[in-house]
């Protein structure tokens, strides 16, 4: 509604069950959908509240970041676009780097000394998230293909 503000955590995952609900339709229940359905969000039902507890923010198989509530822990490894970048825009974070997103959106100050405990829980997703989706550096048990071929010819490219 207008004049409203929604900081649940919501991405272009959720569109597909979403649109489908308002739609009057179904998502297919044969594969497993990433998104939710975020209908209340949208319509802004007291007390709606997102279906993550995370979200992981990968580039191609690389995973660079997660995000829980307020907190944005960045992880240690490159910073480039593979194809389509600038050799003075690329970068190497070598240790974990954490925001709070409530105070700092612009992701200016790295408070990861100061909170610890965030790092480690924020980790903890990271690890649940590798296990599942997988890393530059390996194939999660949830992880799905769907083009023939070799399943992970980006490894090569992503080793140090």
């Amino acid at each position: 509604p207008a004049a409203t503000v929604c900081s649940e955590l919501a991405c272009t995952m959720d569109l597909l069950p979403t649109i489908a609900k308002l739609a009057g339709g179904k998502v297919p229940d044969d594969r497993i959908i990433d998104g939710n359905d975020i209908t209340d969000l949208i319509h802004g039902v007291d007390g709606a509240k997102s279906a993550k507890e995370a979200f992981c923010y990968y580039q191609q198989t690389r995973l660079l970041a997660v995000r829980s509530g307020r907190w944005k822990l960045h992880l240690p490894g490159p910073r480039k676009w593979l194809n389509y970048y600038k050799a003075e825009d690329a970068m190497e974070i070598n240790a974990p780097q954490l925001y709070d997103l409530e105070a700092d959106i612009g992701e200016k100050s790295d408070i990861a000394a100061q909170h610890p405990e965030v790092v480690a829980d924020l980790m903890k997703l990271v690890e649940n998230a590798r296990a599942d989706i997988g890393d530059y550096n390996r194939v999660g048990q949830g992880a799905r293909f769907f083009d023939p071929g070799p399943r992970r010819p980006d490894v090569k490219k992503w080793s140090k």
